[in-house]
């Protein structure tokens, strides 16, 4: 995956970057995040980071938070639950992985709150997929 774009490319529009794990979905991010930082965006803009801290898994890099590999979110509002699972990496079984999604799904429902009880023009959010492995929008 590409792990550069010009942000004025997509202001204005919603985007969602989507890739295998592994294809520098969150360094994507972190660039865009970059360039809005650095365009002057940094008062009108908010992440929310969804995605569980790095673990390994088969030798892979799994997950990462936008704060590993970008200085910019201590220049915004940065929203983190404090603690997210990584579920597919975790779950010994289909019913643990279930309740680790939704472990997710309730911590990070009081975040996405948070931001709509204060919403900014722009919205960064990492690794919704965390989010979305409930089955529910």
């Amino acid at each position: 995956m590409p792990r550069h774009y010009s942000l004025k490319r997509f202001l204005g529009r919603k985007v969602l970057i989507a890739g295998d794990v592994g294809s520098g979905k969150t360094l994507l991010t972190a660039n865009l995040l970059d360039q809005a930082v650095d365009m002057g965006y940094r008062h009108q803009l908010t992440v929310i980071d969804m995605a569980p801290n790095t673990v390994g898994f088969h030798g892979m890099r799994v997950g990462g938070i936008l704060a590993e590999v970008t200085n910019a979110v201590s220049e915004v509002r940065y929203l983190k639950p404090k603690e997210v699972k990584a579920p597919r990496t975790m779950a010994g079984n289909a019913e643990e992985l279930m309740r680790l999604a939704d472990f997710n799904r309730r911590v990070i429902d009081k975040t996405l709150t948070e931001f709509l009880l204060n919403p900014t023009p722009l919205l960064f959010i990492n690794d919704v997929s965390i989010y979305l492995q409930t089955g529910e929008i």
